[in-house]
């Protein structure tokens, strides 16, 4: 996984509840951070603010979630 985060220019991270409570999920945005990947966050279905990874908190997010999760 992580030859293929090193080869790529951006990363596609899609966000819920299962992406954001992933230890995988967490590793990879990790790994993109550290090496310092453009990070696109799609959001998918909402999550509270404070459990979103930091390297993706700073970040302007997609929202792909439609209106019932605004």
């Amino acid at each position: 996984m992580l030859g293929f985060i090193r080869e790529t220019d951006a990363i596609v991270f899609i966000v819920s509840p299962n992406s954001i409570s992933s230890p995988v999920c967490v590793w990879e945005v990790e790994q993109v951070a550290a090496l310092n990947k453009r990070l696109a966050p799609i959001v998918l279905a909402r999550v509270p603010d404070d459990r979103i990874p930091e390297a993706i908190a700073k970040i302007n997010y997609l929202f792909f979630d439609g209106p019932e999760g605004l």
